[in-house]
């Protein structure tokens, strides 16, 4: 799937999985199981700051699998089937690609999959690779900007709102930065999960009602996206209108 402002490809099919993870999407073959694969944030948020991560492995039949950093798994071996595995991304800033192969206990292989996560630099506080239990950390605001269709939005800000709608939503939105009608949707998507606090506020305010959903993220959309990427900062709900 694509999303540029040039061409709109039609979505490939998609799986939910709850959690604080990254896209992840399922390889398929003939008379293959499909397969899962989630990088999970030390922090729960779709980015991570650090190159440890853990993934959660969803591989149906499988006795053992294979795993790498590396789409031609490289220097991988095949070892028991887990649903659980601490793991080492590659260094370096940008979006980090996992690789898993499964195999039944006949060593067919039954399934693959991959999964991404954004890898950006560190707050203050943090260290690349460093425990978060030997390394004190914090969380911040998440969404800095507000973005609509059609309109001048950051693409970094576009880009970050999009790794966060695939670890909420399960959706496997392409990280572009481009905010067109696949991320529209998915926002409306969100929205609509989050009516209470996100729609509801609008309702007095003309919005018809409190599961109409707009695609653009202002202001409670925004603040729920940040109060959901770090509680702790006890966001109180922005004066409307």
């Amino acid at each position: 799937t694509t999303e540029s402002a040039s061409k709109i490809s039609t979505p490939r099919s998609r799986w939910n999985v709850p959690g604080p993870y990254a896209s992840a999407r399922s390889a398929r073959g003939p008379k293959r199981a499909p397969g899962r694969c989630v990088v999970e944030s030390s922090h729960g948020a779709p980015t991570t700051a650090t190159t440890s991560a853990t993934l959660a492995l969803y591989g149906t039949g499988a006795y053992t699998m294979s795993l790498s950093n590396s789409s031609n798994f490289a220097s991988s071996t095949w070892q028991p089937y887990v649903t659980r595995l601490p793991w080492t991304l590659t260094s370096g800033t940008g979006e980090k690609t996992v690789y898993v192969r499964y195999r039944d206990p006949q060593g067919d292989q039954i399934g693959s999959a991959q999964a991404s996560i954004e890898l950006v630099q560190p707050s203050q506080g943090e260290v690349l690779g460093a425990s978060t239990s030997t390394v004190p950390t914090s969380c911040g605001i998440y969404l800095n900007s507000y973005i609509k269709l059609g309109a001048n939005n950051d693409p970094v800000e576009v880009k970050k709102l999009q790794a966060f709608l695939n670890q909420n939503l399960g959706t496997d939105l392409p990280l572009t930065g481009y905010y067109g009608p696949l991320t529209f949707q998915a926002v409306e998507q969100f929205q609509k999960k989050y009516n209470i606090g996100v729609l509801a506020p609008w309702v007095p305010y003309g919005l018809p009602s409190d599961t109409t959903p707009t695609g653009y993220v202002y202001k409670t959309t925004k603040w729920k996206i940040n109060m959901l990427v770090c509680p702790s900062l006890d966001l109180s709900l922005p004066q409307l209108p």
